[in-house]
């Protein structure tokens, strides 16, 4: 004698001793319990600010343990909708191109002989832009009339900074660039320089420096 016996995936199967001893048993599950199907989108983490990264998770997917056959995950990030190329990964870095748009991820599952089967994240804020981080800035050279003087901004990021750079004496303008060379006009006067650094995508930085005593005759 047989008998067909259907459970949920995930139940457990207890056998008594007696009259069903010899009995043999079909145990299966429910088609639908086996389809792959997706029960919590993908998301993301990470905030949206250009030099960021951002990381998808691919959400709940139902079926995805059936054997023998495994399933298998790809990623596409979007931006307004749009594919980002190359963009296939589970983590997306945010340059100044993603600027300003909403970002998705779609993940799509794949298991035979099932067609695949595709879910999208909910889209993220609008992508800001980032901030430049700057770095102790130096005055090199001596502070006299015919001596020329150098700053130097130190290592700012991300890379690729540009940067603008104005000397003062007493406050009013008197050079831009890298390089500053005091004339009889800037004798006891007091040098400092400002420099503001800019990339696109990112929110412009500035430090400012002064350099100890007066220009010297």
């Amino acid at each position: 004698m047989s008998r067909t016996l259907s459970f949920r995936r995930g139940a457990s199967l207890a056998l008594a001793t007696g009259a069903l001893a010899a009995a043999s048993f079909v145990v299966s599950t429910s088609p639908a319990d086996a389809a792959l199907s997706n029960s919590s989108p993908p998301r993301i983490t990470g905030q949206a600010k250009v030099g960021n990264t951002l990381k998808a998770t691919r959400g709940v997917w139902r079926g995805q343990y059936e054997l023998p056959v495994s399933t298998q995950y790809t990623y596409q990030w979007f931006a307004d909708g749009v594919a980002i190329p190359e963009a296939k990964g589970t983590t997306l870095a945010l340059t100044a191109d993603e600027l300003g748009e909403e970002i998705t991820v779609a993940v799509t599952a794949k298991k035979a002989p099932q067609a695949p089967i595709t879910a999208t994240s909910a889209p993220t804020k609008p992508v800001a832009k980032g901030n430049i981080k700057t770095a102790t800035m130096h005055i090199e050279g001596i502070n006299k009339v015919g001596h020329t003087q150098a700053v130097t901004p130190g290592h700012w990021k991300p890379n690729d900074v540009t940067f603008d750079i104005v000397w003062f004496a007493d406050g009013i303008p008197v050079a831009f660039g890298y390089f500053y060379t005091p004339t009889a006009a800037q004798i006891g006067t007091h040098t400092s320089v400002y420099v503001v650094g800019s990339k696109p995508g990112y929110n412009d930085a500035n430090r400012f420096l002064s350099r100890f005593g007066t220009v010297k005759p």
